[in-house]
């Protein structure tokens, strides 16, 4: 596969997941009996996509590693520590989204119509949907980074 295509795959696979992450909080906000089923497709398909964009992810970070990438740019400028401390922690933070997705994924399926119902089950999801939406930006910020650095 291209880097342009392995890019642009792992991209728009992104905005599906985004798009998944609004849609909950549109149906947590409106507690109807019928928007768990809509939660549970949207929370099953954030985790198919989090496996997929960990797959992407790691296949496009390993252009981040090849000889005259952008890695060589990084660790040869003055700031050598952006790679040994934020590029090096990036390969972690995309695997956590989705072993958090995993989690989110048990817990809709576990608490079902009474996530809508009890308030405090409501909120932890609330909870445990911006850790995953606070990892997926980090991880994203990092990669526009490299991305700005030397595109592909």
């Amino acid at each position: 596969m291209s880097n342009e295509l392995l890019s642009l795959t792992h991209g728009f696979l992104g905005l599906i997941f985004l798009m998944a992450f609004s849609g909950i909080f549109v149906w947590l906000n409106r507690a109807r009996k019928d928007d768990i089923d809509k939660i549970r497709l949207s929370v099953v398909i954030m985790l198919v996509i989090s496996l997929f964009l960990f797959i992407t992810g790691v296949s496009a970070y390993s252009i981040y590693r090849q000889a005259g990438s952008a890695r060589e740019f990084i660790r040869a400028s003055n700031q050598p520590w952006v790679h040994n401390i934020l590029m090096e922690l990036k390969e972690f933070t995309g695997f956590y989204v989705l072993v958090l997705m995993i989690v989110v994924t048990y817990f809709v399926f576990s608490f079902n119509v009474e996530i809508l119902k009890n308030q405090k089950l409501k909120k932890m999801l609330v909870t445990l949907l911006i850790l995953v939406m606070i990892w997926t930006l980090i991880t994203f910020a990092f990669g526009v980074y490299i991305t700005k650095v030397k595109p592909i």
